[in-house]
């Protein structure tokens, strides 16, 4: 943030991150279910699905013209 203070860098840097999370809980749920695990696996699926609604809800919070994530 020192080095770039737009509210939009710590807007891409999370958003970029909960993405990465929502990928890898998806990933690891489908592996567990893959081998055998079904039980570890929808746990890690429900997390996922949390991710995926903190990025839904952060969708809804613009940062005005320069949103490229969420535009007016």
């Amino acid at each position: 943030m020192e080095t770039n203070p737009h509210p939009m860098f710590g807007k891409a840097i999370a958003w970029r991150i909960l993405n990465h999370f929502m990928e890898w809980h998806t990933a690891a749920g489908m592996k567990q279910i893959e081998d055998g695990e079904v039980e570890n696996g929808m746990y890690w699926l429900r997390d996922a699905g949390k991710f995926q609604a903190m990025l839904n809800v952060f969708q809804t919070v613009t940062m005005g013209p320069d949103d490229f994530i969420t535009p007016e």
